[in-house]
């Protein structure tokens, strides 16, 4: 089982069907009323247009695809922990992302599990010239607590480049090759505005503690209750804020479902 940030739901096709029917028609006449919360000062995550991107001005800029993946141990009997994809993704892939800025204009995060060869792993799939990509593995790698999670054995192990070798500097390189090709080239752009809105709930929901965790452990359990809640989240608002939106985005027109789903 592997899809992008993995949604772990069990669905028969017919009722799918009727259901994807229900949630995607629903429009937005019921609204509610936002409860009070401190002014947002967080930077910005890093992002780019289209036409910044493909230019003439930026034409000479030779890009290329990096996928960098996080291995961890996976238990065929208790599932994958889940919640060190977010303590990754928050505190390892983040600060690499605001660091570059600009410099990288797409990037994204998979993650998926499973009982194979690859097993419970994070994907970090960055889109950028050559030094960008340098300075982004080397924030990756140099970060003293990916050794303590690895040292600890919450991470097996860490692939600096494990994506495509031949067609990596190809917009659409990583993405599904079944796909048409405005599909694969479009999709990244999907991609990291949703991996961003992903980091942004992580992180919001971090800064609700008001005391640093004092041990590994600690962190460990602080981002078990982060993912929980980050889940709850999409549990209770993911309909109207994902699935509508995305249908309003295409004028509410019906989704043709191939095959079983597992969500």
């Amino acid at each position: 089982m592997s899809i992008f940030l993995h949604l772990q739901r069990f669905s028969q096709l017919p009722g799918l069907l009727a259901l994807i029917a229900l949630l995607l028609s629903t429009g937005c006449t019921n609204l509610h009323k936002q409860t009070e919360a401190p002014a947002d000062t967080s930077p910005l995550l890093p992002f780019t247009t289209i036409s910044a991107l493909e230019s003439p001005a930026t034409e000479q800029v030779h890009r290329q695809w990096q996928v960098f993946c996080f291995r961890m141990p996976f238990n065929a009997e208790t599932g994958p922990r889940w919640s060190l994809d977010t303590l990754l993704a928050d505190s390892i892939i983040a600060p690499a992302i605001y660091q570059q800025g600009n410099a990288l204009p797409l990037w994204r995060i998979h993650r998926r599990a499973a009982d194979d060869s690859a097993g419970h792993q994070v994907r970090f799939i960055a889109y950028a010239d050559e030094i960008t990509l340098k300075q982004i593995e080397s924030t990756l790698l140099d970060n003293p607590l990916l050794s303590e999670l690895m040292s600890a054995g919450y991470v097996d192990r860490v692939i600096a480049s494990c994506g495509p070798k031949d067609t990596a500097a190809e917009l659409e390189a990583t993405s599904d090759p079944n796909w048409s090709i405005d599909m694969q080239r479009a999709w990244p752009y999907f991609a990291m505005g949703v991996s961003a809105t992903w980091l942004k709930l992580i992180e919001q929901k971090r800064n609700t503690y008001e005391t640093e965790p004092a041990t590994l452990d600690e962190l460990i359990t602080r981002y078990d209750e982060i993912h929980e809640s980050v889940t709850l989240t999409w549990e209770k608002e993911g309909q109207h804020a994902f699935l509508h939106h995305l249908n309003a985005l295409f004028g509410y027109q019906p989704l043709f479902v191939q095959k079983y789903l597992r969500f």
